[in-house]
């Protein structure tokens, strides 16, 4: 999910604790949570022949449609939830006051108090919904403990609060409020993505100045783009806002009970002395094709493989599960971000090595991916532990290696990689689709050297690992080494995921296709679910272009979105709402003459040299209308 770089330097907190034997394991705590909020659909941008369209399509939506927006809603909780040490008092010596309190997002009961109303919620047109969730957390009882003071017996009063200022319209939250409730400073510097808000959401960010990559890394909320609204009061001026409460109440024991949420655990702990590390399939199933530029000197180019100029890029989500009945162990890497001063390879015998363009220390093996025989190139920077996967007593609910100073994954978490971060992608520019698509495996490939140790690291008498060399020497001739390990059975057998993918036709990618969530597929600032409409139309470069578009009186309103286009590549670039090449995004409106205007891509370099534009086109209702052809002509 998150690859968080704060906090480098953190004295580290402590080695994991032993996980407990899940064939006989002792009791445990069990927190039960509950929550309360509100859910929406926004219509403020739907124009006035759609909007009661709309508003009577979300009033009739049925629960279950209800329910996913919940979701979503509750997934913006969790980049607060899962590195809550950061919103808590750090004591003298440097151990935080407060642990990790993720939800099940998996496990919950989702109930409405209320019926689907159409109604104004901060000046804003929506249809709204009262919530209730229920849900349990079972876990071992020194971590819970250690998640919050109030859950120690006979000192605390057992129960915790957590509030959260969350957009009503859980859809489409970086295309409305932009930068503003963005928090990159856990990530390399333009990694955000608007198909995963979720990993990036944090109600606390407040206005910033423009960051100053010269001045040091990014540790603020905004690194690649400017804010100056508070990320509540950007909620309440564009979409509308929601209270929501988690209640989270520590309760006695009950094995039985206990013992019924664990078998709802996708996994069964494949080993219970060492750490297994499996990819996740579904996370792979997430993926979706986009278009990138890159610089012959950026460091994407440089350190991702690629090639300079316009790329066709297939973006997926990819996670590592640690199975196991021990954590992965990494433990402290020293250094200072910026300053290769500070960071000596000899202390990790040359398993990282210093990347002088990203200025932090990289890890080469960590996985491979590759769609069909187009291999892609993942560097690893940060490998913590970001998510809760297995809800069982022997799955610690705190865990020490959230940050980037302290690395490994727990038993029962997982290391995620959200699409967007750089590298987190496969180059497909290649793969013929000129004429037709292409179906190929997305495949994953954890720890392909073996130079993790997915098992139980060899140490000396003083505690300390012990070295083995990999066969591999540095550009200096120095011997690469890994953890003397004594492996899991069997571990290598799971360390591969695939997932079947299409690539579509030149000119066509996420814009054009099925949404990935149904709330993602209303308004014109969607990102899905358009259709091309012309690849390579010709302009002036650099100068503006005017239009004026039509649209039959008996059509629906349709949003028109314009791209910049590739001479290289001989298509649209499929741009999506918060890109740099998408040119404009205009409502077109049934009989009457809409003026569009925009400016006519600029040369990029001696090969796109500019002076070509695509358009892509559809209803701006699409929840029931249907495609109308728009005439535009150049006034």
């Amino acid at each position: 999910m998150l690859k968080l770089a704060l906090l480098v330097g953190l004295v580290a907190l402590a080695f994991f604790a032993s996980a407990a034997n899940p064939t006989n394991p002792p009791p445990g705590t069990l927190l039960q949570v509950g929550i309360t909020g509100t859910i929406g659909v926004l219509l403020d941008e739907q124009p006035t022949d759609t909007r009661t369209r709309t508003a009577n399509f979300a009033i009739g939506g049925s629960d279950s449609y209800w329910r996913a927006a919940v979701i979503r809603q509750l997934w913006l909780t969790s980049y607060r939830l899962i590195f809550r040490p950061y919103w808590y008092r750090w004591d003298n010596t440097g151990h935080p006051t407060a642990g990790q309190l993720p939800i099940p997002m998996d496990q919950l009961s989702i109930s409405f108090t209320s019926a689907a109303v159409r109604t104004t919620v901060d000046g804003h047109d929506v249809v709204k919904r009262e919530y209730t969730v229920s849900s349990w957390i079972v876990t071992d009882t020194a971590s819970a403990m250690r998640a919050d003071p109030a859950f120690k017996p006979n000192t605390g009063t057992g129960i915790v609060r957590e509030k959260f200022t969350l957009p009503i319209d859980p859809y489409l939250i970086y295309q409305r409020t932009g930068f503003d409730c963005m928090d990159e400073g856990g990530f390399p510097v333009s990694s955000l993505d608007g198909e995963n808000p979720e990993f990036y959401f944090d109600d606390s960010c407040t206005p910033e100045p423009p960051f100053d990559a010269t001045a040091g890394p990014c540790g603020a909320c905004h690194c690649s783009g400017t804010s100056t609204k508070s990320c509540v009061d950007s909620v309440k001026d564009n979409v509308g806002r929601a209270d929501v409460q988690i209640t989270y109440t520590r309760m006695p024991w009950n094995e039985n009970f206990a013992r019924s949420i664990e078998a709802l655990v996708p996994y069964n702990i494949t080993y219970e002395n060492g750490a297994d590390i499996i990819p996740s399939a579904p996370d792979l199933l997430h993926n979706y094709l986009g278009y990138q530029y890159f610089t012959p000197s950026s460091c994407t180019n440089l350190e991702c493989g690629g090639t300079p100029g316009w790329r066709r890029l297939l973006y997926f989500d990819a996670s590592n599960i640690n199975i196991g009945g021990k954590g992965l162990e990494i433990g402290f890497i020293s250094y200072e971000a910026e300053d290769a001063s500070t960071f000596d390879p000899l202390a990790f015998h040359n398993l990282y090595y210093w990347d002088s363009c990203h200025k932090h220390p990289h890890f080469s093996a960590y996985a491979d991916y590759a769609f069909g025989t187009s291999p892609g190139r993942k560097q690893g920077f940060c490998i913590q532990t970001t998510g809760r996967t297995l809800n069982a007593r022997w799955s610690p609910i705190v865990t020490d290696s959230f940050t980037c100073s302290f690395q490994g994954v727990e038993t029962g978490w997982n290391d995620a990689y959200n699409a967007g971060i750089p590298c987190q992608w496969v180059d497909v520019t290649d793969v013929k689709t000129k004429t037709k698509s292409v179906t190929q495996p997305l495949t994953l490939h954890s720890n392909p050297k073996n130079w993790l140790c997915e098992g139980t690291p060899i140490r000396d008498s003083a505690g300390a690992f012990t070295w083995t060399p990999t066969g591999e020497f540095t550009a200096t001739g120095q011997s690469i080494d890994k953890q003397a390990c004594t492996p899991t059975p069997d571990y290598a057998d799971n360390n591969v995921a695939t997932a079947v993918t299409t690539i579509p036709v030149d000119g066509n990618g996420v814009l054009t296709a099925t949404c990935s969530h149904a709330g993602h597929n209303l308004g014109p600032k969607r990102d899905c679910e358009m259709t091309l409409r012309t690849q390579l139309s010709s302009c002036t470069a650099g100068a503006q272009v005017n239009l004026v578009c039509t649209i039959a009186s008996n059509k629906p309103s349709q949003v028109l979105r314009v791209c910049e286009s590739s001479r290289k590549l001989q298509s649209g670039l499929a741009c999506r709402y918060n890109e740099a090449h998408m040119l404009g995004n205009f409502v077109v409106r049934p009989g009457i003459s809409n003026a569009v205007s925009f400016t006519c891509p600029a040369a990029r370099d001696s090969i796109e040299t500019g002076g070509v534009y695509s358009t892509y086109a559809g209803p701006t209702f699409n929840g029931g209308d249907a495609t109308a052809p728009i005439t535009c002509q150049v006034v």
